[in-house]
């Protein structure tokens, strides 16, 4: 892969992607374990989860609209018969 090729941006997006979603987990295990109480430490568990989850699915958006539309290209295409 070379630099300015499709194939490596992408690499290099997903790279940036999970490095986005490890430090959010980080803040979130962080909030989740200096929470005062346990009622809030749930609050935070269940609001930092669905945060979490959130930036996942929205980062995640290029490489399944990507598939998506590879996919369709292939069901497009005519099944080429192999050669005997």
């Amino acid at each position: 892969m070379r630099p300015g090729t499709a194939s490596y941006t992408g690499t290099l997006q997903r790279k940036i992607m999970y490095i986005v979603l490890i430090a959010l987990a980080y803040l979130w295990f962080m909030m989740l374990i200096t929470a005062p109480s346990i009622g809030k430490a749930i609050l935070v568990l269940i609001v930092g989860g669905s945060v979490l989850a959130l930036a996942y699915y929205i980062l995640n958006t290029p490489t399944r609209l990507r598939r998506a539309r590879q996919l369709e290209r292939e069901q497009d295409s005519p099944a080429t018969p192999a050669d005997e």
